[in-house]
């Protein structure tokens, strides 16, 4: 039971700390306040020094959005891929889209003239797993070449870092401390009945003779 408590408070301790550096790499690279950009200046030029973005000026091809996710019913989609494009070129913008409410969502994302969120590809690179799925429906697509747009995020607060890291060496120190004590602690004595134990010498026992004679030297000495 300790030992799990041990792995759990260490492995938690990791997962924040990789949080709260995730966090801390957007914070290097988009600023709060988001910069406007035209699709096409971000085809050419990509986000610059400032990956938090208002895209404006494209078209949302909603007829080749791709959903991820197990479920396919029309209730609530966790995660949106859809092509945003300036003419009708190859695919080179990429809008990712959480928690997107259905064919309804997807329509109100479709009238938007703008659009906020983060250029991800510096922060968080497409997985090969997912290029790998996305490939299937954009085959003339370079996805490890696109921007990708995850549209409604925004950089973390200081104060939410600084809550990561603390919870994260808090974890790892409680961790760390656990075990060092475990290893530390005694084992227990060891137990055994007495006729376990080994036989005496007798030659180191003083005779009855012997006793006597110390007896009477101790009586002497008091006189």
């Amino acid at each position: 039971m300790v030992v799990r408590i041990k792995l759990i408070l260490i492995i938690g301790g990791l997962a924040l700390a990789v949080l709260a550096v995730q966090d801390l790499r957007l914070v290097l690279l988009a600023s709060a306040e988001p910069q406007e950009i035209t699709c096409a200046e971000l085809i050419a030029n990509g986000p610059g020094d400032n990956a938090h973005v208002v895209l404006t000026d494209f078209v949302l091809w909603t007829h080749e959005a791709v959903l991820q996710g197990r479920s396919q019913d029309d209730s609530s989609w966790s995660v949106v891929w859809i092509p945003a494009a300036c003419d009708d070129g190859d695919v080179r913008v990429l809008v990712k889209a959480r928690n997107v409410n259905g064919k309804t969502g997807l329509g109100e994302l479709a009238a938007r003239q703008k659009l906020q969120g983060i250029v991800t590809n510096a922060i968080e690179p497409l997985e090969q797993d997912e290029a790998t799925e996305l490939a299937k429906f954009y085959k003339n697509a370079d996805l490890f070449t696109c921007w990708i747009l995850e549209i409604g995020r925004s950089p973390a607060p200081t104060s939410k870092m600084a809550t990561y890291l603390a919870a994260a060496a808090a974890a790892i120190a409680l961790g760390v401390y656990l075990s060092l004590r475990q290893r530390d602690k005694p084992g227990a004595s060891a137990m055994f009945r007495p006729e376990d134990l080994p036989p005496v010498d007798a030659e180191i026992l003083p005779d009855e003779e012997q006793v006597d004679e110390r007896k009477e030297e101790k009586v002497d000495g008091l006189l």
